[in-house]
C-alpha cells in the first residue's frame, strides 16, 4: 500500500495529519501495527471464540483498546484464516457491547473495518479449519463489508510481458508462452569461484532461522556476536525496532554467507542484496561522523568487525556498524545501530523483496510469483 501511495501522491505537502494520525501512518509503514496478536489480547487465537472473548474482557487494558477503537485496519488479510476472522468478530461484539447500545448486533461490534491484502500471496498462518482456509470463507465476511474492491493496476512493474506472465503465475494458469519464457531462463548454475551458494528462500522466518543456524554451526569456527544498540523516544515506538532491516542479534564467523542490507556504493555493487562471505575480522578506525567508538564497543566489545569478500566484484571490505532511524513529525523516534549484514544461506521471501540477488532457490510453496 505504501508503494501505491507514493506513486499516486508524490507531493504530500498539502496533506495535514494530527499527531495520532502520523503515529498510525508511521506504524503502518514500518509494518508493526501488531494489534491482533499483540495488544488485542488474543495471542495466537487458538482458543475457541468464547474463551478468547473472556480473556480479552478480563484484561482491562485490552478491553479498553477494543472499546476506544473506531476503525480496525487489517493488512495482509491473506494471513488470517476464516476461523480466526470469525473469532475476531465474536470477540469484538462481546467486548464492545455495553448497556443501552446495539454493538453486539453489529459486525465487529460496530467497528469500521478496512482490510487489505492479496489472497494469491502469503497463506494463512496455521489455519485450524480447512473449510475456512481463507478469511473470505468466514461466516461473517460478506456481512462485514458494504464495498469490496479489486485492485488490478501493477505499480512495481512496467513491462507488459512481465506483468502478464506474473498475473498468469499468481493465478496458476500459465500459458504455453509463459512456460516457454520461463524455461528459456533455465540453466545449470556453474561454480563462479565466489564460494557463495544460491540463497534458499522460505515463506516463514522460523525456517530461515533454522537453516542459517544449522549452516553457521556446521562451519565449526569461533563465533563473533554483535548486539544492536537501540533507542526509542518512548514505549509507543518500541515496536518499530522489530521492523528494521538491521538485526537485533547477529552471529558471524569465518565462512559465513552474508547479505548486505544497505546501499553503500551502487557504482561498484555494494548495494542492498549484495552477497558475500566473511573471510575474517579486524579492527576499524572510527572517524568523526561515524558511529561513536563507545557505542561500537557496546555492539562488539572485542571491536573486531567482519571482513567480507563480495561476489559482485571480489572486493574485500570491512563492514562496521551503521545506523537506521525512524522519524515522526520531523523528529527521530527510533534508532538502531548494528552491523548492516544478515546471514544469507536462507532468507524469507519478505526480507528479499526490493533486493538484488543474483542466485536464489525457492524452497516454499505458493511463493513463486512473489519471488519473481
Amino acid at each position: 500500500m505504501s508503494a501505491i501511495a507514493k506513486a499516486e501522491v508524490p507531493d504530500k505537502s498539502w496533506l495535514k495529519f494530527s499527531k495520532q494520525q502520523i503515529e498510525v501512518l508511521i506504524a503502518v509503514a514500518q509494518g508493526k501495527s501488531v494489534f491482533i496478536t499483540g495488544s488485542a489480547g488474543i495471542g495466537l487465537g487458538t482458543d475457541d471464540a468464547e474463551t478468547l472473548a473472556a480473556k480479552v474482557y478480563g484484561k482491562q487494558d485490552c478491553r479498553d483498546r477494543w472499546r476506544r477503537a473506531k476503525v480496525l485496519v487489517i493488512d495482509e488479510i491473506s494471513m488470517i484464516d476464516g476461523d480466526l476472522f470469525d473469532k475476531l468478530d465474536h470477540v469484538a461484539r462481546e467486548v464492545r457491547k455495553a448497556n443501552g447500545n446495539n454493538n453486539h448486533a453489529l459486525c465487529f461490534g460496530g467497528l469500521q473495518l478496512i482490510v487489505t491484502g492479496d489472497f494469491f500471496q502469503l497463506p494463512p498462518v496455521k489455519p485450524s479449519n480447512p473449510r475456512k482456509y481463507f478469511a473470505f470463507e468466514a461466516d461473517c465476511w460478506n456481512n462485514c463489508f458494504d464495498l469490496q474492491v479489486e485492485l488490478k493496476h501493477a505499480f512495481r512493474q512496467s513491462d507488459e510481458k512481465l506483468i502478464g506472465m506474473l498475473d498468469e503465475i499468481r493465478k496458476g494458469c500459465q500459458s504455453p508462452h509463459t512456460l516457454q519464457l520461463l524455461n528459456s531462463c533455465f540453466r545449470v548454475l556453474e561454480d563462479d569461484g565466489s564460494g557463495i551458494a544460491p540463497t534458499r528462500l522460505y515463506p516463514l522466518k522460523v525456517d530461515v532461522r533454522e537453516e542459517n543456524s544449522k549452516e553457521l554451526r556446521g562451519l565449526g569456527n569461533p563465533v563473533f556476536k554483535f548486539s544492536a544498540e537501540d533507542w526509542v523516544a518512548g514505549s509507543f515506538y518500541r515496536g518499530m525496532l522489530d521492523g528494521m532491516r538491521l538485526e537485533k542479534e547477529l552471529d558471524l564467523c569465518v565462512g559465513a554467507q552474508v547479505m548486505l542490507v544497505k546501499n553503500f556504493d551502487t557504482e561498484v555493487g555494494f548495494v542492498n542484496g549484495a552477497r558475500g562471505v566473511v573471510i575474517g575480522f579486524k579492527s576499524l578506525p572510527f572517524k568523526e561522523g561515524d558511529v561513536k567508538e563507545e557505542v561500537a564497543r557496546l555492539i562488539n566489545p572485542a571491536m573486531k568487525w567482519p571482513v567480507v569478500r563480495f561476489a559482485c566484484n571480489r572486493a574485500e571490505i570491512v563492514i562496521g556498524p551503521d545506523r537506521q532511524t525512524v522519524e515522526s513529525g520531523g523528529m527521530q523516534v527510533a534508532r538502531r545501530i548494528q552491523v548492516p549484514l544478515i546471514l544469507a544461506w536462507a532468507l524469507s521471501v519478505h526480507k528479499c523483496q526490493a533486493s538484488w540477488i543474483r542466485c536464489i532457490a525457492d524452497q516454499g510453496a505458493s511463493q513463486c510469483c512473489i519471488i519473481l
